[in-house]
C-alpha cells in the first residue's frame, strides 16, 4: 500500500505526464480492490453536485427516488467500467496490466473530482454565465480525456488507438450510466 503522501506525489507526476511513475502501482488484485475506496473519498464532490441539482427549481420532485437513483448510478459508475475492462483483458492480451490500469484510473478520480469541484460550486451557485460554464466544462472534460488516454496507454502498454478506444468506452459507459440509466430506474 502507498501512503496518501506517496499517492499524491504519484498523481502529481502523472499530471506531468511522467510515464515511469505508473509502474509504481503494482498490478495486483489486492491493490486494485483497495483502489475502489477512492469512490468514498470523492463521493462528497458528487454529493455536492447532486445537492445543487436538488436545490434548482424543479430539481427533484421525489427526493427519495432521486437520492436512490443517484446512489445507484454512482455505484454502477464505479463498477461497470472495471468489469468491462476485466472481461476485455484476456481477449486483448492485457494480462495483469489491466489491474494496474484500473488502480491508476481509480486513483486519478481524485484529480478529476478536484478539477470538477470549482466548476460544480460556481455553476451550482449560478455564478457562471451559460457560455462560460459550457466552455469550462469542455476544457475540463478534454483535460480528463487526455489524461485518461495517457493512463490507458502507459498502464496497459498499448498503442495509442487502443488507449483511445478505452477512453471512448469509458465515455460511452458514462453517458449510458448518467444519461440513460436514470430514466430506466
Amino acid at each position: 500500500m502507498h501512503s496518501l503522501h506517496a499517492l499524491r506525489q504519484i498523481l502529481i507526476q502523472i499530471l506531468r505526464f511522467n510515464t515511469k511513475v505508473i509502474d509504481a502501482f503494482p498490478a495486483s488484485p489486492a491493490m486494485t480492490l483497495a483502489s475502489f475506496r477512492v469512490g468514498l473519498y470523492v463521493a462528497p464532490v458528487y454529493l455536492l453536485q447532486s445537492l445543487f441539482h436538488v436545490l434548482q427549481p424543479g430539481g427533484a420532485d421525489d427526493f427519495l427516488m432521486f437520492a436512490a437513483t443517484e446512489v445507484l448510478t454512482y455505484v454502477i459508475g464505479w463498477a461497470l467500467f472495471p468489469v468491462v475492462l476485466l472481461q476485455l483483458a484476456p481477449r486483448l492480451g492485457w494480462g495483469l496490466r489491466v489491474l494496474r490500469y484500473i488502480t491508476v484510473y481509480n486513483w486519478f478520480q481524485v484529480v478529476v473530482a478536484l478539477a470538477l469541484l470549482p466548476f460544480i460550486v460556481l455553476n451550482g451557485l449560478n455564478l457562471l454565465p451559460p457560455q462560460a460554464a459550457q466552455l469550462l466544462m469542455m476544457l475540463i472534460g478534454t483535460a480528463i480525456m487526455v489524461y485518461s488516454w495517457f493512463i490507458a496507454r502507459h498502464s496497459l502498454k498499448v498503442p495509442g488507438m487502443t488507449a483511445t478506444g478505452c477512453v471512448i468506452l469509458d465515455l460511452l459507459l458514462s453517458v449510458f450510466i448518467n444519461g440513460v440509466l436514470p430514466s430506466l430506474i
